[in-house]
């Protein structure tokens, strides 16, 4: 049997959990629900109705996800691009973009043993096609070799 360690099952399950838990409070008949409206100003179906939809909103906006995703694609023997989609739903992040791009860039540059790489373009854009707008940039970068090292003659 496979263990789920997703952090977004783990949070929803705990969420689902904690919904459950506040609907099985006592009311065993008419009084108790009665109390609970006249001291705490809400009922049991309330509590339920609360406990789901903050569920359905951590399930959806899922702020432990990370803000971006990247993907890299080689467009010949020293041109690579790279594509940065934010999450639709978001809680900050929008000026991560340039910094995300140029990191990695560099990261790219150095996991393939170039020196530096030259940014030959790069395009930020909003995609209004659907109903929940979604940040976008995208880049193309070419991997220049490394300069020789010089040694010293004796």
């Amino acid at each position: 049997m496979e263990i789920i360690t997703s952090t977004r099952v783990r949070m929803l399950a705990a969420a689902c959990a904690i919904t459950t838990l506040a609907a099985c409070r006592t009311t065993v008949n008419e009084v108790a629900t009665a109390a609970d409206e006249a001291v705490f100003g809400y009922s049991t179906r309330n509590t339920l109705i609360i406990g789901a939809l903050g569920a359905a909103a951590f399930y959806v906006i899922d702020p432990l996800a990370p803000n971006w995703e990247v993907s890299r694609h080689q467009v010949n023997d020293t041109r690579y691009s790279i594509d940065l989609r934010m999450k639709r739903f978001h809680t900050g992040g929008e000026g991560e973009a340039e910094p995300l791009f140029s990191r990695h860039a560099a990261e790219m540059a150095a996991e393939l043993g170039a020196g530096e790489y030259r940014l030959l373009s790069y395009t930020e854009g909003i995609d209004s096609n659907v109903a929940v707008p979604q940040r976008w940039a995208r880049g193309v970068i070419e991997l220049l070799p490394a300069p020789p090292r010089h040694t010293a003659k004796r």
